[in-house]
């Protein structure tokens, strides 16, 4: 299979999912830099700011027939970008795959990120005021919305993600509630006894980096954002919270919900499957 015939087949297996996943029907050739008789890596270079010496094999610039293509193809990649300095590989691979997960497993890799795709939403109760945000809350949203950054950063995840500036978050804030909206935003927080425990927004997938090119299914939302304060997660809020939010990115038309999460916050990794997101993509990392 020549590399765009092994594209075309891993995205055939990820449009089993949802036929909303687009079609894959073009690779540049000239991009490949690495090729075995049945691999291929056009490679992806990222901020080493925040991903170190760094290269990728992104679900849209790999393919192989088998693992022990995958082996080799690794095996070649790995020496030549060592060379050059580089000491940590990303690859992203499709969720079901076991096969494939198995075969990164054993070249030193391990599970970093996952994406996922709602399938059915599961019911949530809380007794939470959930309501919509606007100007008035920005400085209870970014209290609330930091401790995701701070959690994050704490064991086991530790994540180099530093919260934002304060003063830039407020001005960000205030010219989303002030804009148009041609996005699709839909923030909501929850109250407990008039204090904003939990934030969530979600928004269309064209505002997105992560759900991208074949990742992005037709007409779809990502679930982008929910953070609870640490004394109230565990009740439920958070859940029906992002439910909320949910249901008003349908209202405003969105056929198709997305999200993320790092697999090492747990509470993550147990939250949003229970919710009803089905995981699609698994992203594994390994250090040199």
């Amino acid at each position: 299979m020549n590399p765009l015939e092994l594209l075309i087949a891993k995205q055939e297996r990820l449009r089993k999912i949802s036929s909303a996943y687009p079609v894959a029907n073009n690779l540049s050739s000239a991009a490949i830099s690495y090729q075995t008789d049945g691999a291929f890596l056009a490679p992806i270079y990222k901020d080493e700011k925040i991903w170190g010496s760094n290269c990728w094999f992104t679900h849209a610039n790999w393919g192989s027939q088998s693992s022990s293509e995958s082996k080799k193809l690794f095996t070649e990649v790995a020496a030549a970008e060592f060379e050059k300095g580089v000491r940590n590989f990303y690859v992203e691979i499709l969720a079901d795959d076991s096969e494939e997960l198995q075969t990164w497993y054993e070249l030193g890799f391990g599970q970093q990120h996952a994406s996922g795709l709602l399938t059915e939403l599961a019911p949530t109760k809380t007794d939470a005021l959930i309501r919509d945000a606007g100007v008035a809350d920005i400085s209870r949203i970014i209290k609330v919305e930091r401790e995701l950054a701070i959690h994050q950063m704490k064991s086991p995840v530790f994540s180099a993600v530093q919260p934002d500036e304060e003063s830039e978050s407020a001005n960000d804030w205030r010219e989303l509630f002030e804009s148009d909206n041609e996005d699709g935003f839909v923030v909501k927080v929850a109250e407990v006894n008039g204090e904003v425990v939990a934030l969530s927004y979600g928004v269309s997938t064209e505002k997105s980096s992560l759900h991208s090119g074949l990742l992005r299914p037709e007409n779809s939302a990502t679930l982008a954002h929910a953070t609870t304060l640490p004394e109230y997660r565990g009740k439920g809020v958070g859940k029906a919270l992002a439910s909320a939010v949910i249901n008003d990115l349908k209202v405003n038309g969105f056929k198709e919900i997305v999200t993320d999460w790092r697999i090492t916050n747990q509470l993550s990794s147990v939250t949003w499957p229970k919710l009803g997101f089905k995981t699609t993509l698994i992203r594994l990392h390994r250090a040199l």
